[in-house]
C-alpha cells in the first residue's frame, strides 16, 4: 500500500492528511482494504499509535475507530500482538504524547471494537491496559482537566471491563491483581 511511505512523512498535514484518506476509503470504498491485506493495514492504520504529534491525533482517532468498527477483523492479524500492541502500551506509558483531551475518551470506544479473539489471553491484555494507563498517570505532569479526564477514563474502562468480564473470560483474579498493583495516589488535582 502506498500509504505506509507516506505515513513516513514528518510533516503533519501528510500526515494527517493520510489518516483522513485512509478513514474515507475505510468508510466509502471498502475495497481498498481487501481480506489479504489486513495484516498491512493493521500494520499501518493500528500502528499509528507510534504517533508522536498531538496535532494528527484526531484524524488519527478518527481513522482507528472507523476502521476498527468497519473491520474488527484488523484485531486478529498476526501483527496486532508484535507490533500493535507494544505501540499502543507505549503510547498510554507515555501519557498519549500530550492529547489526553483527544486520546482518552477514545479509549472505551476503541476496546468496544475490540473483539474476544483479539485480546487473548485476556487476563493479560487488561492487566497491560490499566498499568500502562498508570505508568502515564504517574511518570507525567498532567494539569487539573487532563487529569479529571484521565480518572474517568479509567473508571469508565474499568467498568467497561468488568461489565464485559463473561466476553473475555476474565475472572476475578484481574480485578485482585490490578488491586495490589495499582498503588493507591491521591489524584493531583485534589
Amino acid at each position: 500500500m502506498i500509504f505506509q511511505h507516506i505515513c513516513l512523512f514528518v510533516d503533519q498535514y501528510y500526515v494527517s492528511a493520510t489518516y483522513q484518506t485512509l478513514r474515507a476509503f475505510a468508510q466509502n470504498l471498502p475495497a481498498v482494504f481487501r481480506e489479504n491485506d489486513l495484516t498491512t493495514v493493521a500494520g499501518i492504520v493500528l500502528g499509528s499509535f507510534s504517533e508522536k504529534d498531538p496535532s494528527c491525533y484526531i484524524a488519527l482517532w478518527d481513522m482507528i475507530l472507523l476502521v476498527s468498527k468497519e473491520y474488527p477483523e484488523v484485531w486478529d492479524t498476526t501483527s496486532v500482538h508484535k507490533f500493535v500492541l507494544p505501540r499502543f502500551w507505549a503510547f498510554l506509558r507515555h501519557m498519549t504524547h500530550g492529547s489526553a483531551k483527544v486520546s482518552y475518551p477514545c479509549i472505551l470506544p476503541l476496546l468496544s471494537f475490540i473483539s474476544a479473539n483479539s485480546v487473548k489471553p485476556a487476563t493479560e491484555f487488561f492487566s497491560e491496559l490499566f498499568l500502562s494507563l498508570w505508568a502515564g498517570y504517574k511518570g507525567g505532569n498532567m494539569g487539573v482537566e487532563d487529569e479529571i479526564i484521565f480518572l474517568k477514563t479509567i473508571q469508565e474502562c474499568f467498568s467497561w471491563t468488568i461489565k464485559n468480564s463473561e466476553r473475555f473470560s476474565l475472572s476475578l483474579s484481574l480485578s485482585l491483581s490490578l488491586s495490589f498493583t495499582l498503588k493507591p495516589q491521591t489524584p493531583k488535582c485534589l
